[in-house]
Parts: C-alpha cells; sequence; structure tokens
C-alpha cells in the first residue's frame, strides 16, 4: 500500500497579453511550472509536470562521481519544465 499524504501549495497563474497562453506554476515547488491556452489546461500541465517531477525524484540514481588527472565528471538530472 503506497503512503498518501496532503499538502497544501499554491498555485501562480500568470496571462500573456501577447498570445493569450497562461503560465501556472507551483510557488513551493518551483521546478513546476507549465502552460496553457486556457486557465484550467495551464493548471492541468503544471499538475502533470509536478507528478513527473516527484517520479524523478523518487527514480533518482545516487550521485556517483569520477576523477581523472584534469577533470570530474559526476552524474545529475535534468528537470525539464513542460
Amino acid at each position: 500500500m503506497t503512503k498518501q499524504i496532503s499538502i497544501p501549495i499554491t498555485f501562480i497563474l500568470e496571462k500573456d497579453k501577447e498570445t493569450g497562453f497562461y503560465t501556472s506554476r507551483i510557488k513551493e515547488f518551483p521546478q513546476a511550472i507549465s502552460q496553457g491556452k486556457t486557465k484550467k489546461e495551464a493548471l492541468d500541465n503544471v499538475m502533470d509536470a509536478f507528478r513527473e517531477f516527484i517520479e524523478m525524484y523518487k527514480a533518482k540514481e545516487k550521485v556517483t562521481t569520477r576523477k581523472t588527472a584534469s577533470r570530474t565528471i559526476e552524474k545529475a538530472h535534468l528537470f525539464v519544465h513542460a
């Protein structure tokens, strides 16, 4: 059984006057940002981006570092904003 938690979040919606699109983001999680043609679409898209962020966080690998005489190579995760 998966554990469920509830946390309050704040959605921020901004309308671009030139394109008419809405930008949506979650104040508490700046990694989650998206856009949509309507307010509802923008909110749905930012929730999808947040779910993807959570899945990437849960699946993250152990960070490994390799060093040579001239450089250090370190694995990292790239977060893509949808």
